[in-house]
């Protein structure tokens, strides 16, 4: 008898308690869910004309808000204050970002909303430099990046030497291209595809840049600061339908805009379609000039880079199989050098990937320096290189393989931060009548009798 007062206490207690719970569970679900994201990331993410959250990212957010009843506050600012934001508690998600090693550590990552593929682009006047020199920090101007987002963390950490200009956004960062206060820049496709077109930022020196690298792609997720499990739960849940039905719609609305005339439009339309017409076929003449040359311009780079070799921008190994191919039975004399890198392995594995680019680079730089002009350079493999020569004398081709290896010992790597000399072993045939079947195989085996002599050396032989 002496527990009944105790246990009435206690059942009180809960009943008085339980009310309280409830509703601050109650609060927390009406209060209207904070999403934060840039405010220059179109079209994912932005402020329209009047300041009205728009964008793929928004929409998704809004098909959000209707499924669960909660009121979504869009809070749209720079990229790196966005982020703040969601780290400091004064937003609850993030819109959608790209994952990476270092923001796992802080967020808790959702399902992916779309994908977005990022390129490095050029101004025109510079297209042709060289793009491993410039993220090398070899040469050219700072490179544009919007401070905080994740194209900086994958400059930073896989090209650390090239010099930074960062940006609040996208915006500003297109804005400074456009009006050639930078010269490269990294972005979205999708972004930059937009603000490159849309007049209202076009310089007026006109859009001069082109994508010249893919750099990756990545999903957009939505994030929530590590921990919070509740509401990362509800919005795998809420957005999985989203994504199964809704995700095409939402997307193609971005894609394809449907406008729709009042009937009393449509004469005056009629009229104003005769003017653009006639006008249309007066610059059909001068439009087809211009696409014409434009094709051919494209023609002629499609075959460069079919035939060329990225790293070092001479041949490649396809095109110089195909011009030995080319040069079978021809009754004048020809030869074929190949040679590769002595323990090029030994550089990769003490300097790294980075210094044994640039010392293949190097070593094509010298080879360039002494080849006569006649004579064809190729990269056939990853440190193997291959000349092809025609109408010369054995006594010249004998004399220009060992000038290659003298030329090539000078090379030196401290330059690059290393130290250490660079070395090639050199095979040379040479046939005084092209044989049926021109390949490489004879200097090849040449090549491989001058490292079994000792490396740094030239073989040398008539067939």
């Amino acid at each position: 008898m002496g527990i009944r007062p105790v246990y009435v206490a206690l059942l009180l207690s809960c009943m008085l308690i339980t009310p309280s719970i409830s509703a601050n569970q109650e609060d927390e679900i009406t209060k209207p869910l904070r999403v934060t994201n840039s405010k220059a990331w179109i079209p994912f993410s932005y402020e329209g004309k009047n300041g009205e959250p728009k964008g793929i990212l928004i929409d998704f957010w809004k098909e959000y808000g209707k499924r669960t009843g909660r009121e979504i506050e869009f809070i749209l600012t720079d990229w790196n204050e966005s982020i703040d934001l969601l780290k400091r508690g004064e937003a609850d998600v993030h819109a959608g970002m790209l994952w990476s090693e270092k923001r796992e550590a802080m967020f808790d990552f959702a399902d992916t909303f779309t994908s977005i593929t990022t390129h490095l682009y050029f101004d025109n006047h510079i297209a042709d430099n060289s793009v491993e020199s410039y993220l090398f920090g070899d040469e050219g101007g700072a490179l544009g990046l919007v401070y905080g987002g994740y194209e900086q963390d994958f400059i930073e950490n896989n090209y650390p030497k090239v010099k930074l200009a960062l940006f609040s956004n996208n915006e500003e960062m297109l804005e400074a291209a456009l009006n050639h206060k930078i010269e490269a820049f990294v972005a979205d496709l999708q972004v930059a595809n937009f603000y490159l077109q849309t007049s209202s930022i076009k310089s007026r020196k006109g859009n001069s840049f082109v994508p010249v690298r893919y750099l990756y792609t990545g999903n957009v997720r939505p994030a929530v600061l590590a921990g919070n499990t509740a509401l990362l739960s509800s919005v795998i849940k809420e957005f999985q339908p989203i994504i199964f039905s809704d995700r095409d719609r939402i997307l193609n609305r971005w894609i394809n805009f449907e406008t729709v005339y009042p009937p009393y439009l449509v004469p005056l339309v009629s009229g104003f379609l005769i003017l653009v017409t006639m006008t249309y076929i007066f610059q059909l003449n001068k439009t087809v000039k211009n696409k014409t040359k434009a094709l051919q311009k494209a023609n002629d780079q499609l075959i460069y880079l079919t035939q060329t070799d990225e790293l070092t921008k001479i041949y490649n190994r396809r095109f110089f199989l195909e011009k030995l191919a080319s040069a079978s039975n021809q009754s004048r004399n020809v030869s074929v050098i190949v040679f590769d890198i002595d323990d090029f392995k030994k550089i990769n594995d003490t300097f790294g990937h980075t210094i044994g680019d640039r010392a293949i680079q190097l070593v094509v730089s010298k080879v360039e320096s002494v080849i006569p002009q006649d004579f064809l350079l190729a990269r056939i493999g990853g440190e193997e290189f291959a000349i092809y020569i025609e109408g010369h004398n054995f006594t010249v081709v004998s004399d220009f393989s060992k000038q290659i290896c003298s030329a090539i010992e000078k090379i030196n790597l401290e330059p690059l931060g290393v130290t250490g000399h660079v070395t090639v072993s050199l095979g040379s045939a040479f046939y005084a009548t092209a044989p049926s079947n021109l390949t490489i195989h004879d200097a090849d085996i040449l090549m491989y009798q001058a490292k079994e002599n000792g490396k740094n050396q030239a073989v040398i032989k008539q067939l």
